[in-house]
């Protein structure tokens, strides 16, 4: 008897920066942990703190990791080191089929002073809010 097939899904974080729109695009997919997560986009803020005024777009459309309320602690630590203007206006979009996740992206508008945290169920809504604030 032979062992079932398994498909492996990667777990990822990618980055891309667009200097052009000042728009940051982290794509998180598979089975990443929050523990990862933390210092990955800590470390970004850290390496290029002018980066903290720009809009962000987490696509997490086929995230299946779990990240919770102290992973984002170095991202919040790094993010208040850049110290950011919080009279500049800039946005942070969420594309996830989690149902609930408006509620924590409202609690992250307190934690990163200056910055607007919204969830969408798709990309293009994510987007559109970006779009909107430019």
């Amino acid at each position: 008897m032979s062992a079932p097939a398994y498909t492996t899904i990667p777990a990822t974080i990618d980055i891309q920066i667009d200097e052009d729109q000042q728009r940051i695009l982290v794509t998180i997919s598979g089975p990443v942990s929050g523990r990862r997560v933390g210092p990955v986009i800590g470390g970004m803020f850290l390496d290029r703190p002018e980066l903290s005024a720009f809009d962000m777009l987490y696509d997490l459309l086929d995230y299946t990791g779990d990240v919770e309320a102290e992973h984002l602690k170095p991202i919040m630590e790094a993010y208040a080191a850049c110290e950011p203007d919080p009279s500049v206006s800039c946005r942070t979009a969420f594309a996830t089929l989690d149902p609930n996740f408006s509620f924590w992206a409202e609690a992250m508008n307190f934690q990163f002073p200056g910055r607007e945290h919204r969830a969408f169920r798709t990309i293009a809504e994510a987007e559109s809010f970006l779009v909107s604030a430019r």
